[in-house]
């Protein structure tokens, strides 16, 4: 049987990053740019990623974590700001 956890809680995370924000932006909505860098080869690698990008759109992404388990990752879009 495989278990699921549902969680109806928000996670806010702020980062630095040394690049301008529209760069930023663009490889957090692109999912072959978002694959590239979301993980750590010592801990989880994403190996797909789908997007639909639009308040209510969801995301998806699955992968293989540590000691080669897999794993997959859901949300839904509640709010999209382009940078200005």
């Amino acid at each position: 049987m495989e278990a699921t956890a549902t969680f109806n809680d928000t996670l806010v995370c702020e980062i630095d990053i040394d690049a301008p924000p529209a760069r930023v932006f663009e490889a957090w909505i692109d999912p072959a740019q978002r694959l590239a860098w979301w993980g750590d080869a010592d801990a989880y690698r994403g190996t797909k990623m789908e997007s639909d990008l639009r308040v209510g759109g969801r995301w998806y992404t699955e992968g293989v974590g540590k000691e080669g388990k897999p794993y997959s990752v859901y949300g839904t879009y509640t709010r999209i700001d382009r940078p200005t």
